[in-house]
């Protein structure tokens, strides 16, 4: 597998599902996100998590990160929609699989839709300021919020931020940054 992940990245030999040598779908994603992430070969990453998914149809991250890659590219976004809202059926209380697809939605200008499945992602995975992790904030509600500032989408961006703990705020730099623009996208407003 190390040397089918190195040649993969090399732009080595393209395997289908039917090579016997691919048989873990991890190995896949790993090999999947270096490509994206990494190298930022989008194309090839598609590739890569389409693979992932003949071997494992019912894979959430496989789902997802295919999604990811194609919003990337700009592409196929009937697709696009399919994977990232299969990824939330398959586990709906992953917070990277709602962060993406609410963020996906705010970039396209679709907000009722990215509000309502912001309610939905905090009754799937029955979000509460006390007794969620911490990751849970910095996984879903700083990203979003991020978004969300970015497209000008203050009242809801402001909601967001809200519900993030106080003490998972007053920690983390870039919770509070993203307060600090509010603030200030709130008083170019006035």
């Amino acid at each position: 597998l190390e040397s089918l992940h190195h040649d993969l990245l090399s732009g080595g030999t393209s395997f289908d599902a039917s090579d016997v040598r691919l048989r873990f779908v991890e190995q896949l994603h790993e090999i999947g996100r270096t490509l994206s992430y990494v190298h930022r070969d989008h194309r090839r990453a598609i590739d890569l998590f389409r693979i992932a998914l003949k071997f494992d149809g019912n894979h959430p991250y496989s789902h997802h990160y295919l999604a990811f890659n194609l919003d990337w590219l700009a592409e196929q976004p009937v697709q696009v929609e399919e994977h990232y809202r299969e990824a939330i059926r398959l586990q709906s209380t992953h917070p990277w699989w709602w962060s993406r697809w609410i963020s996906y939605l705010a970039t396209r200008g679709r907000f009722r839709e990215a509000r309502l499945a912001w309610r939905e992602a905090m009754d799937s995975m029955s979000v509460s300021e006390s007794g969620s992790p911490r990751w849970l904030f910095l996984s879903l509600h700083r990203w979003v919020a991020r978004w969300l500032l970015h497209w000008a989408e203050l009242d809801f961006a402001e909601e967001v931020l809200r519900s993030i703990p106080t003490e998972v705020a007053e920690s983390d730099t870039s919770i509070q940054t993203l307060g600090s623009l509010l603030a200030a996208l709130r008083e170019a407003e006035r």
